[in-house]
């Protein structure tokens, strides 16, 4: 008797486990998702950095899975052959393949959904911060603007913000579409909340 508890139990942790990992990459669409290891570049299928978006992944050597060009973002692991038009580095995009440029080695770039506990859609545009220089890394929302009348204001009006505060270290900031890099030693302030794309 016992060991038959002893397999129930083994057996409903198993569900549990696997029901977790399935929810965890729910948001991906693929059977396995990995978290943006930093910010570098994506490259698009259509001009003006629109279409699908996609991760190189022999960039440094096939030292990364998944380092988009902007935002918070996960990469899928499926790989593809694809034909881009466009790339996204250091806050520009670039039209640099008009007829295309075909290669394999593609990894699918999507937005990383809130996740949090609660989310707040953006209220409309006008700034937010960044950990990196040139406007990457981490996009955040300074909640004390304007005697903290808005939960969600980014630089775009785009995107969605967490709820859980942080103590964050930005170096720069977009404000009117152009990027500051104000801080470049770093300012660090406390009750920012993350922006997801």
């Amino acid at each position: 008797m016992k060991h038959v508890q002893e397999i129930r139990v083994f057996l409903v942790g198993m569900i549990l486990v696997a029901g977790a990992s399935a929810m965890a990459h729910a948001s991906c669409g693929e059977a396995s998702c990995v978290s943006s290891q930093g910010t570098y570049i994506s490259h698009f299928s259509g001009a003006g950095c629109s279409g699908t978006e996609y991760y190189y992944l022999p960039y440094d050597s096939y030292g990364y899975q998944c380092r988009a060009g902007a935002g918070a973002r996960e990469c899928g692991t499926t790989q593809y052959t694809a034909t881009v038009r466009s790339y996204f580095y250091n806050g520009t995009c670039y039209d640099a393949w008009p007829s295309g440029n075909t290669l394999s080695e593609f990894v699918k770039v999507y937005p990383q959904t809130c996740g949090e506990a609660s989310c707040n859609s953006s209220q409309g545009a006008y700034i937010s911060h960044f950990t990196g220089s040139g406007c990457t890394g981490i996009e955040s929302y300074y909640l004390p603007y304007d005697g903290y009348a808005y939960t969600c204001r980014s630089w775009n009006g785009g995107g969605e913000c967490g709820t859980t505060q942080h103590t964050v270290t930005n170096r720069s900031y977009r404000y009117n579409g152009t990027c500051y890099d104000a801080w470049p030693s770093g300012n660090t302030l406390s009750q920012f909340v993350t922006i997801y794309r």
